[in-house]
């Protein structure tokens, strides 16, 4: 009798791992782990691999993933959130932002669908809002950090540079978060990476939408929705890249269990050069070549991840954690 997919019941051939169907890992996992594997150079290996084509967790995770984080009000991050949200604008452009509300708000909407989108991947295990509002916050503080040392390096490598200075700094509010003490057990795997890396991008880009648009809307005298659209791309590749970025600290926690300064290093090798570049190249080369690759990648480290879930036995076994 032949076998079947145990996800989609898809009748397979003897040789298949993978369900051609619904993409479930139909072999056993491998169960003899071996720790020692998990160096820098296997999450390196395998985060540059899944820019052409991320593949299956082939091995039994950890027991992290299934790890609920002991109950602890989180209401504080929320209060944190507020006060960052509100440091990050005034610092940032102090009451202007206030006085041209209609900008501001502008200025959040795309990102904040963008990241809404996101975090609706997420179906089995939905993250705590208040932690995906704190590293949204801290994606702010970044972009107001970053505006000290972007003219610096700049003046050595031009506007690409910024790249060197924002992607590492947009990440590391979410690998505080993750090594954290109360909070590190919210990031279970590599789709919780994505959600609270698309958190942390989409703060920087709302904040940094506030002084374009408007400078597009009143010094170059473009209509608002014009401005809107045209910086919808640039907010959805910040939230991309530290998405893309986040994945790896959260498979080194799926696979080890725990999480280690290194596995900082692999995802933000990913996205640095797709920002330098998209910087550095004329407005055609970003729409026809960084902006596609940028989503597909996404696109297939989701699905994949959301795949991985689903072979974990998410669907009854996530651990509660909204």
């Amino acid at each position: 009798m032949s076998p079947e997919c145990p996800n989609c019941h898809y009748v397979l051939d003897e040789s298949e791992e993978i369900c051609p169907n619904c993409g479930t890992y139909v072999k056993e996992f491998d169960k003899e782990v071996d720790s020692e594997r998990f160096t820098f150079s296997f999450f390196l290996t395998e985060a540059f691999m899944s820019i052409f084509k991320p593949e299956a967790v082939k091995m039994e995770p950890d027991e992290a993933v299934y790890r609920k984080r002991p109950y602890k009000p989180l209401y504080k991050y929320l209060i944190l959130a507020e006060v960052m949200v509100c440091l990050g604008l005034s610092l940032g452009y102090g009451n202007t932002w206030m006085r041209n509300i209609g900008f501001t708000v502008a200025s959040f909407a795309t990102p904040l669908i963008y990241m809404y989108w996101m975090t609706q991947n997420d179906r089995y295990e939905p993250e705590p809002k208040t932690l995906v509002a704190y590293l949204f916050a801290w994606g702010m503080i970044a972009g107001i950090i970053s505006t000290y040392f972007n003219p610096r390096i700049a003046a050595y490598m031009g506007i690409g540079g910024a790249a060197f200075i924002e992607e590492p700094l947009k990440l590391l509010g979410l690998y505080l978060m993750s090594t954290g003490r109360k909070t590190g057990y919210e990031m279970n795997n590599h789709l919780d990476g994505m959600v609270y890396g698309a958190a942390a991008g989409a703060g920087f880009a709302a904040l940094e939408n506030i002084y374009y648009i408007s400078d597009m809307v009143i010094r170059q005298g473009s209509p608002i929705l014009s401005a809107i659209l045209f910086r919808a791309t640039t907010s959805f590749c910040h939230i991309a890249w530290t998405a893309i970025a986040g994945r790896s600290l959260g498979l080194a926690r799926a696979l080890k269990g725990w999480i280690h300064w290194t596995d900082y290093i692999p995802g933000l090798l990913i996205v640095i050069p797709l920002h330098f570049f998209w910087n550095s190249f004329p407005l055609m080369l970003r729409g026809w070549f960084i902006l596609p690759v940028t989503i597909l990648i996404l696109y297939r480290d989701v699905d994949m991840a959301l795949k991985d879930e689903m072979r974990w036995g998410y669907e009854t076994l996530a651990p509660d954690e909204a």
